[in-house]
């Protein structure tokens, strides 16, 4: 364990009580022993600080700081300045890693980032389907066609580039696609691996039940300052690269019924939805929308319509 590479494993926690303990156990029972585990309390009002103290007593790793509320950006950054580790793994309080997930990460030590494959669970840890993940073409391509993660999980980081790159903001959502965007045109040293290691909880929420004005703002901003990131820097032979990341926005927008739908609209270069690397599910409500009869009641019964085909095929 002494030449072992140590990794921290940081987690926001606000309002965690439900799902904490879960979370904790699967940090505790990795087969990769050097690990600290920081658990950043951001200010909950329930019983998330009963639960960690339990698990501090239980297991000297855990590295516990409870403070007020300030954002989980700002949380992140705390246990990213506490942390003593050469690698990071950020893990969202609700969710849960696999006991092997380190081990598998850390074996690929000589890159920057490592990226695993996620797998997306209901409340009763049941599976409703994964990531897929690649790298086609090259890194900023594969990224600009949704190909690669933005969000900060499953990635294993070198502390390294972390330290340089993490930009705390107060953006209530996307913060992570503008991390991860300056620190994919920083490097090119990513390995993506088939293994699935993480596992994130949907939970029994509607997709747009809990997006105010606010979040709407803050996730179509985040996409500006994403696009100039690229836009400023990259060559005409990314151009149809570019052309797949705006639809694939615009796409997001539409089934999240954002206010900014016509904003986002108005700054495509190319309506060729068609391209390839779009898949059928967009091409449809992508031209639907452009022929002006989409609606939330076309959204629902096209997606009911595609999962039965899908459901159809895969047993012919």
């Amino acid at each position: 364990m002494k030449n072992q590479t140590s990794v921290s494993i940081i987690i926001p926690a606000y309002n965690a009580e439900k799902w904490i303990e879960r979370c904790i156990k699967s940090c505790i029972n990795q087969t990769y022993k050097n690990i600290e585990i920081i658990i950043i309390n951001d200010g909950s009002q329930d019983n998330t600080d009963e639960l960690c103290q339990y698990y501090v007593s239980m297991d000297n790793r855990i590295i516990y700081k409870n403070i007020d509320n300030v954002g989980v950006s700002n949380a992140r950054k705390l246990g990213l300045d506490i942390s003593n580790s050469s690698y990071i793994l950020f893990l969202d309080s609700d969710d849960y890693i696999n006991n092997d997930c380190i081990e598998i990460l850390i074996s690929y030590k000589d890159y920057d980032l490592i990226i695993g494959q996620a797998n997306y669970v209901n409340n009763h840890n049941e599976i409703l389907s994964n990531t897929k993940y690649e790298i086609k073409k090259n890194i900023i391509s594969s990224y600009l066609r949704g190909k690669l993660p933005t969000s900060l999980w499953p990635i294993l980081f070198k502390k390294k580039i972390l330290d340089e790159e993490y930009l705390v903001s107060n953006l209530k959502v996307s913060e992570d696609f503008i991390i991860l965007s300056r620190i994919i045109t920083k490097t090119k040293k990513i390995k993506v691996i088939n293994d699935k290691v993480y596992n994130q909880v949907r939970h029994n929420l509607s997709t747009t039940a809990n997006l105010t004005n606010e979040k709407f703002r803050d996730h179509y901003n985040a996409h500006k300052f994403v696009e100039e990131i690229f836009t400023s820097k990259l060559n005409e032979r990314y151009k149809k690269d570019i052309d797949i990341f705006q639809l694939n926005h615009l796409y997001n927008l539409i089934v999240i019924f954002s206010p900014y739908i016509k904003l986002h609209e108005k700054t495509i270069n190319t309506r060729n939805f068609f391209l390839k690397n779009i898949s059928i599910k967009k091409k449809l409500l992508l031209t639907l929308y452009f022929l002006g009869i989409f609606n939330k009641k076309n959204y629902f019964l096209i997606m009911k319509l595609l999962k039965k085909l899908k459901y159809k095929n895969s047993h012919e």
